[in-house]
């Protein structure tokens, strides 16, 4: 890796946080000739979770020319994602389709220490100056969004420290949010009240062919699993639960004991698992990360990825907004450099920035609101029996699913029909058992007329 220059008194832009976010703004910002610092707190590889990367940011991969080195990794290509309930009795395949007008209708499963670090090197290599083992905090002058940020204060590996001045200070330190928070700008999602446990196995099953890199999302009682494979049976595990039920399992027990015992009572992943894993990480937990921030720009600062908004990991949207958002805020950063003479970038210069990701946002918040909701899970995950107008929906939503979300006006219209047909289909099975909609995690119900479910993934054939 090459060595960090020495760091100037002043650069265009400093940017604190070395993950997706940061790197994608460096290397492009780097790229188009303007002075660049990048602070990161750790030092990579670290441990990150967002594992699971979108179809829909080929366009940034390749602007930042990574798409080989991601062709060339060893992790498996992922062609879609399989959505099932707790018991794993049918399991529902989603594949992204040839709807991206990019490389492929694919994305890969990625260890994200193997990701950042290939995304940090990148950005030093296009000439963004890196920093790691180094705290940064905000220079600011005034209160909320109204605030300046000239800056940042250093507290170097050395021992020493180091003001840096910039015309704008990029906060992409994740879901700490720390600009948000010295701004009292950060606001909890009111309807999301959520924690997640995850840790990474050896062993799993290996499925061969396309289907191999599906990720695996589960509907259990108390919210969703997932299972991401990465290759040769390393696989990622996780479980998110409403906090109140979590903190009722978690009373005399330990966090591990209930991450295990949510996975027992999970036919639908353990057999995705199989017999023969093995745990290689700790069990890690992360809670109360739901929240936006009021603005994701200022004069003199912006908010990227993580540290301006975070909903929920479900539909692996967190690495996808940081890259393709970070892309978008880089076309507002490079033309408001070049029209405003000196002084800080003020906040009307980002505004297409701050619009594009108004919109994203709302498309994945109602994507992650509906999938929490029992209606719109049994049509979701059991639709009803095929039909013309039910694949055209299924094909539009899985637009969301491959991350074409900026643009709400392709997709939002049929989330509201899907959302119309979940609430048909729920009263036609209300109807046909007692008034009674089965609560999510149990098993499906059996309609008349559908045919039989599929064997589990991964079952012996007969």
């Amino acid at each position: 890796m090459l060595r960090p220059a020495p760091i100037q008194d002043h650069y265009d832009v400093v940017i604190v946080g070395g993950g997706p976010a940061g790197t994608t703004c460096g290397h492009l910002l780097a790229k188009k000739g303007w002075s660049v610092l990048v602070v990161e707190k750790a030092e990579h590889p670290r441990f990150q979770i967002g594992e699971s990367l979108l179809p829909f940011s080929t366009r940034v991969w390749d602007e930042l020319g990574v798409w080989d080195q991601l062709e060339a990794s060893p992790y498996a290509r992922k062609y879609g994602a399989w959505f099932d309930f707790q018991e794993g009795d049918a399991p529902e395949d989603f594949c992204f389709g040839g709807d991206n007008p990019g490389r492929g209708d694919w994305a890969w499963n990625v260890e994200r220490p193997w990701l950042d670090q290939m995304l940090w090197n990148a950005a030093v290599a296009a000439g963004a100056n890196g920093i790691q083992n180094t705290e940064a905090s905000f220079v600011v002058d005034g209160e909320g969004a109204q605030a300046t940020v000239s800056g940042v204060d250093l507290a170097l590996p050395d021992g020493t420290s180091k003001r840096v001045l910039a015309r704008l200070t990029i906060d992409a330190a994740g879901r700490g949010s720390l600009l948000g928070a010295r701004l009292q700008i950060r606001r909890p999602d009111p309807r999301l009240n959520m924690m997640a446990m995850y840790a990474h196995f050896t062993g799993a099953r290996v499925i061969e062919g396309d289907t191999g890199g599906f990720i695996g999302i589960i509907a259990i009682a108390d919210g969703w699993g997932w299972v991401i494979p990465f290759a040769d049976g390393a696989i990622s595990v996780g479980i998110v639960v409403r906090n109140t039920a979590f903190a009722e399992r978690v009373k005399g027990s330990t966090p591990e004991d209930v991450f295990s015992a949510y996975l027992a009572q999970t036919p639908a992943m353990l057999n995705r698992m199989g017999p023969d894993v093995s745990r290689t990480t700790q069990v890690r937990t992360t809670g109360n990360y739901s929240f936006r921030c009021d603005t994701p720009v200022g004069n003199g600062w912006a908010l990227a990825g993580d540290a301006g908004a975070f909903i929920d990991p479900v539909f692996s949207s967190g690495v996808h907004l940081a890259m393709e958002g970070s892309r978008r805020l880089v076309q507002d950063v490079d033309k408001a450099l070049r029209q405003e003479a000196s002084g800080l970038v003020p906040a009307h210069r980002m505004a297409r920035y701050a619009a594009a990701n108004v919109r994203a946002l709302k498309v994945f918040s109602r994507f992650i609101y509906d999938w929490y909701d029992d209606e719109f899970r049994l049509a979701f995950m059991r639709p009803p029996p095929k039909s013309r107008l039910v694949q055209l929906v299924k094909r539009h939503m899985l637009r969301i699913l491959a991350g074409d979300v900026y643009q709400p006006w392709r997709v939002l219209p049929w989330m509201w029909a899907l959302e119309m047909m979940a609430k048909m289909n729920a009263a036609g099975v209300r109807r046909l058992n007692g008034g009674v909609l089965p609560p999510p995690g149990h098993a499906p119900l059996v309609v008349p007329g559908r045919p039989a479910p599929p064997p589990k993934l991964g079952a012996d054939p007969g």
